[in-house]
């Protein structure tokens, strides 16, 4: 018996080397792609000349409507909180980039305002919704664990062979991962 245990916590050991990356460094990793996914749309957008020719100013405001997306992904990731803080930086950046141009087509003046306002609600309902996603899968997980343990006590109760056995197995199944 000792021997399987020891094969098990082997086995668990092998598979915490090889398992996939750890919570903390998939959010860093996450936050990393989100900002520099900002910081590339932010540059496009920048270094996109504007003048009278319609392609250059298409593709000007085409990459100032890209600007939702690491909104959106942060929204999903990191909440509320991280798509406040992505829809932040841009604004910090976007805003005086703005105020620049604020002379030069006063009918655009309005729309790009307006992006920065869709920005901020797209950030802050993303994320609300994203919390309570999170939050409600919490939960459905919740009650799964329950019904596991009432079927587990339930089969133990029946048989008395295998009393307890079904809660270590979840114990080694914990540990594998």
């Amino acid at each position: 018996m000792t021997d399987i245990i020891n094969g098990l916590r082997t086995c668990a050991g092998e598979l915490a080397s090889t398992a996939p990356a750890s919570p903390e460094k998939a959010a860093v990793l996450r936050g990393v792609f989100v900002a520099l996914l900002t910081g590339a749309f932010l540059l496009s957008h920048f270094l996109t000349p504007v003048g009278d020719d319609l392609l250059l100013h298409g593709s000007h405001i085409i990459l100032r409507k890209l600007f939702l997306i690491p909104v959106i992904l942060a929204a999903i990731w990191f909440g509320v909180r991280g798509a406040c803080i992505t829809a932040a930086v841009i604004t910090v950046f976007y805003a005086p980039h703005m105020m620049v141009h604020w002379d030069a087509w006063p009918g655009e003046n309005i729309n790009q305002t307006a992006q920065l306002a869709t920005l901020w609600a797209i950030a802050i309902l993303g994320g609300l919704l994203a919390n309570r996603e999170k939050r409600a899968i919490q939960a459905i997980a919740h009650c799964h664990e329950g019904t596991l343990i009432a079927l587990v006590t339930a089969l133990d109760a029946r048989e008395r062979d295998t009393q307890l056995h079904s809660l270590r197995v979840r114990a080694y199944a914990v540990l594998l991962g």
